[in-house]
């Protein structure tokens, strides 16, 4: 299906990154011919950069400037939207943030001049939504989520403005989207991400502000962790909980209701409680076990985090019987479910971790070196040979990694091995 892809990007000081953004719309083979800029009020050299570049590029610039200060991401992002609409002969719209590279999702494959392009699009007029798969590294590491970055222009889309910040489709319904396989947004965080702790404290005082809802409760718990303060971390997560549960209450009463607009990752809501109960030294087991284990158990998505947790406290605390019931939870797991991560790294922390508890486990039940498995009781002997193939991957991971074991772990490993 041929159609008339355009970029629009919503942007506000960003001459740092704005060239590779727009660079990037050729060199990924895109075919996209037609930016549209809506600044919000730059006092860089973002929009005569901007205008260097489509003009090098041969790409149709539509800029438009905002004739009041930032209010919020989704007032800006309909704004953004409204002026789309007046632009003719742009049929989809890929949203951009200054700093996305548009990239093929196939890592690596070489486009040339000659090969065709295509943007995946089912000829349906039902399908008014994309979705692209928005990756970006930050600290060393990659993650990767799929969001709303693509959909039909003149059709009226907008964001909810009960969301300012990690803003969401207001009229996205159940039905009208479609996966866009072909492409991908990709962000340098590192290079181009700014200030961390600045953007963190932007979106507290926005959501400070923003209707309590239980979206920008869980995503001013997630601020508030992200800055480390923890007791008001544990306060929005709880008051984010509770009103989830509220609402669900409420729409089973009424049987239906909007499910998708206030909807929140409960999951991540448990790990954060337990972790901020944990810094905040209040150490007592009902303060925070029941979360993590809420989170280990969580149907369909068991948090390896709140397991982690959950072994470093047992350990540093000498209570294993804790941990011993999510040990095989923890050794079936493959990676953190939903996330990509720097696994060599993850699964040194997970078996150590694993091992550790299976030897404080041992020794609390009175068994010490030398240990033979067919000598031990049938919970002992599965500890023993849990904790034995830990200490292999351990291994293992540090050859892979080049990290030298510590003395510690040189010195554990006997317990097993002897």
């Amino acid at each position: 299906m041929t159609v008339a892809v355009a970029a629009l990007m919503m942007m506000k000081n960003e001459e740092a990154s704005i060239g590779a953004t727009l660079r990037s719309l050729r060199t990924s083979g895109s075919g996209v011919q037609t930016v549209i800029l809506y600044d919000t009020g730059s006092t860089d050299n973002t929009l005569a950069l901007a205008r260097t570049v489509c003009a090098e590029l041969d790409i149709t610039l539509h800029v438009r400037e905002a004739d009041h200060p930032f209010r919020d991401f989704a007032t800006g992002r309909n704004e953004a939207l409204a002026f789309a609409a007046t632009i003719p002969g742009a049929d989809f719209l890929l949203m951009m943030d200054a700093g996305d590279e548009l990239q093929r999702a196939a890592a690596g494959k070489g486009i040339g001049k000659e090969e065709a392009w295509q943007w995946d699009i089912p000829d349906q007029e039902t399908a008014l939504h994309g979705l692209v798969v928005l990756a970006w590294f930050e600290d060393g590491g990659m993650t990767e989520h799929f969001d709303v970055r693509f959909l039909r222009n003149y059709r009226g889309c907008h964001y909810d403005r009960d969301c300012p910040v990690h803003e969401t489709m207001a009229n996205l319904c159940p039905g009208n989207e479609f996966m866009v396989q072909s492409w991908r947004l990709f962000q340098d965080r590192e290079r181009y991400g700014g200030s961390t702790s600045r953007r963190h404290q932007r979106d507290i005082e926005l959501l400070s502000q923003a209707p309590p809802t239980p979206r920008n409760l869980f995503y001013l718990g997630q601020s508030y962790l992200a800055t480390q303060n923890y007791a008001e971390c544990y306060r929005c997560n709880l008051a984010a909980l509770r009103a989830f549960q509220d609402e669900e209450r409420s729409l089973a009463a009424a049987a239906g209701g909007d499910r998708r607009r206030h909807q929140i990752d409960v999951c991540s809501i448990y790990e954060r409680l337990a972790t901020s109960a944990l810094h905040l030294d209040d150490t007592r087991p009902d303060a925070f076990l029941p979360y993590l284990r809420l989170a280990i158990e969580y149907p369909g998505r068991p948090s390896m985090d709140a397991a982690l947790n959950l072994f470093r406290y047992t350990i540093n605390r000498e209570c294993p019987e804790l941990a011993e019931p999510y040990l095989s939870t923890v050794a079936n797991m493959q990676k953190i479910p939903g996330q990509s991560v720097i696994h060599d790294n993850y699964d040194h922390t997970r078996w150590s971790l694993l091992y550790r508890v299976c030897m404080a486990l041992l020794l609390r039940a009175g068994h010490h070196p030398p240990l033979r498995a067919d000598r031990l009781p049938p919970d002992a002997r599965r500890w023993f040979e849990l904790g034995r193939h830990a200490c292999q991957i351990v291994n293992q991971v540090s050859e892979a990694t080049r990290v030298r074991p510590t003395p510690e772990d040189q010195h554990n490993w006997q317990f097993f091995v002897l």
